[in-house]
């Protein structure tokens, strides 16, 4: 792949992170503050659904990084070696935490 693509897409992965970074700090906790402003007797969920979506952002961000480590991998011809696939598994492995926390 070409260097030129690669450095955008680490480029928008980084972007990505820092993008989570802030919803994770800004937006989700003002969003459950407004909303139990809103409907005080959703008081008692505001906190448990503010954590549970802080924590799917996060494994979004774990993703975001193993593909970074794959692009790396990519760049140096080593896709398909041992290495890889532990990133792989890490995708997968965040993936179902994701799920299991929507659920």
């Amino acid at each position: 792949m070409h260097r030129l693509i690669i450095a955008a897409l680490r480029a928008g992965i980084a972007a990505a992170v820092l993008l989570g970074l802030f919803g994770q700090i800004v937006v989700i906790p003002t969003t459950a503050s407004d909303e139990v402003d809103r409907f005080p007797p959703y008081e008692p969920f505001a906190v448990p659904y503010a954590t549970v979506s802080i924590l799917g952002v996060a494994c979004v961000q774990v993703v975001l990084g193993a593909v970074w480590m794959l692009l790396d991998m990519v760049e140096r011809d080593a896709v398909f070696t041992r290495r890889a696939f532990r990133w792989v598994d890490t995708v997968i492995g965040a993936t179902a935490a994701a799920t299991l926390l929507a659920l």
